[in-house]
């Protein structure tokens, strides 16, 4: 492959991309969606400061990014093919729908939200219907009927305790249990004279008022410690602690990348931009490149000996099919070292870091997550990575990638950075400042060649648009490079365009097959 190096003269054009307001409808839907994710679907396991951090955010975007890392940080492990916690709790959620529906829908019940918070009990005893019951003895012994009733048992939930038992009572029949720290509500005899007494009651030693008067003074007559029954996580106060443990959003474990990615609300997000491009090998294999660009006084440097200073970068990234499977993952450490007196400069100044995938066409999730190791800033973004299919019979052109620079290989540079025969520093941005050019790159494929020369002839024609505007055409010919496959390098220069942002519109021929295709690249001028 060669390259075709070809430049334009002349003015471009302005082309302001305004935001079209949404419809009020759907303003009303999104809010309501917002809405239902924080009092619904996420209300028993989101923690108060994330709660407060959610009430607070004002975009579409802002929203969507806090949902995104809301299930990130409780994510059990990223590599898999998808979120289990996430899954989970959507089961859950569903679960207690179907099954503890009552007046009231399965997930607002006391049994929905204790389900949906921890999961499925290790042992449900009870009388569901209620009926004929003979209380064991740290109960006080004796035979009663009770109403329908269920007591759940943990082995152990983590935050709340031990041996956890949690009874829920449904006094009225409807089908309604809420939880009870009253070991007697379940008790339908209770006020019915002298039915269905303890064995306490039974000998004369105590009465039911004194049952009754457990709300105010919870112990006369039934002092576990004076009588010689009961349990010590009966007793009011262990009650009480329970139930306000209970209320709690669970603590949820973190993988072992997230060590790093601590679980607390992060009010100062690590910022970078990326952008992801492709080339096309030989056959169905692709190249997806994603690059990272990252302001470097967002980083925290350390000073090392020889007036040297560092900024040590993690980086996680995955890629998930549409089948859920993650296709590729990567975790490197990157460095870089500024000399003292270049720092105040470099401050003013971007790094980027770019991984090369080989991946088969398609449409893939990257889920990406970079941490400052010194300051321990974090940032995270989830994008979508496109490698369409192409037509071995059809032309068609890699990605159009806006640059910050191009070299030759010889200028030498990061490999990583390598595409064709040159070294591509794309912009994630794609920002130039005024009265600069705009190198641009781009492959073009399954040109047809002339059998006389077994040369291409290629007609290329860039446009720059503003609000519906053409403010520049020119139209290059490539005709001396060999091969039905070529590498084509462009500076677009912007004498005379005032800031703001651009469309350039390319037009690609193939003059052998009177085939045209055209790609668009959005870039904005700065001052």
């Amino acid at each position: 492959m060669k390259i075709a190096r070809s430049s334009v003269a002349g003015t471009a054009a302005l082309a302001l991309f305004c935001m079209t307001p949404l419809a009020a409808q759907k303003q009303e839907e999104q809010i309501d969606y917002y809405k239902k994710w924080l009092e619904e679907d996420v209300v028993y396991i989101i923690t108060g400061d994330e709660r407060s951090v959610f009430l607070h955010l004002t975009t579409d975007l802002e929203h969507e990014r806090f949902i995104e890392q809301f299930w990130f940080r409780r994510d059990l492990d990223p590599r898999t093919s998808f979120n289990e916690f996430r899954e989970e709790h959507y089961r859950r959620v569903q679960y207690a729908n179907e099954h503890f529906a009552s007046g009231l829908r399965g997930w607002r019940t006391d049994r929905g939200m204790i389900y949906i918070k921890f999961g499925p009990p290790n042992e449900i005893t009870g009388r569901p219907a209620g009926g004929h019951y003979r209380r064991p003895f740290y109960e006080g012994g004796g035979s009663t009927s009770t109403y329908p009733f269920e007591v759940w048992r943990y082995r152990y939930i983590e935050g709340v305790g031990e041996d956890i038992e949690i009874e829920f009572v449904d006094p009225t029949g409807t089908g309604e249990f809420h939880i009870t720290t009253n070991p007697w509500e379940k008790d339908a005899l209770l006020t019915a004279g002298g039915g269905g007494p303890t064995m306490i009651e039974a000998m004369g030693m105590s009465t039911k008022l004194d049952r009754i008067r457990r709300l105010t003074n919870p112990t006369p007559g039934h002092n576990p410690y004076g009588f010689g029954y009961g349990r010590l996580k009966d007793q009011p106060f262990e009650k009480l602690q329970l139930l306000t443990n209970l209320q709690r959003p669970p603590k949820f474990p973190t993988s072992k990348l997230k060590e790093f990615v601590h679980a607390e609300v992060r009010y100062d997000m690590l910022p970078f931009d990326i952008r992801s491009d492709y080339l096309k090998l030989d056959g169905e294999q692709y190249v997806a490149l994603i690059t990272l660009m990252i302001p470097n006084r967002e980083l925290q440097y350390v000073g090392l000996e020889g007036s040297i200073h560092r900024t040590t970068v993690n980086v996680y990234g995955e890629l998930v099919d549409l089948t859920g499977y993650v296709v590729a993952s990567f975790e490197e450490v990157v460095t870089n070292e500024i000399p003292e007196k270049e720092l105040r400069a470099e401050l003013q100044k971007f790094s980027l870091y770019q991984k090369s995938l080989r991946l088969r066409p398609g449409r893939y999730k990257l889920q990406l997550v970079i941490v400052d190791e010194v300051s321990d800033r974090i940032g995270t973004t989830v994008a979508l990575v496109v490698l369409p299919r192409i037509d071995e019979n059809l032309m068609s052109t890699s990605s159009i990638v806006p640059a910050l620079r191009i070299e030759s290989l010889e200028a030498g540079g990061f490999s990583q950075f390598t595409m064709g025969s040159v070294r591509v520093f794309p912009d994630p941005k794609a920002e130039v400042k005024m009265g600069q050019e705009l190198p641009l790159f781009f492959q073009v494929y399954n040109l047809g060649v002339d059998q006389s020369t077994g040369k291409p002839m290629v007609d290329v024609q860039y446009v720059v648009r503003g609000e519906g505007e053409e403010f520049t055409r020119e139209k290059i010919e490539i005709r001396d490079l060999e091969g039905s496959t070529i590498n084509v390098v462009k500076f677009l220069p912007l004498e005379g365009l005032p800031k703001g942002k651009y469309l350039l519109e390319v037009n690609i021929t193939d003059m052998m097959n009177n085939t045209t295709i055209v790609r668009q690249v959005p870039f904005t001028v700065i001052g």
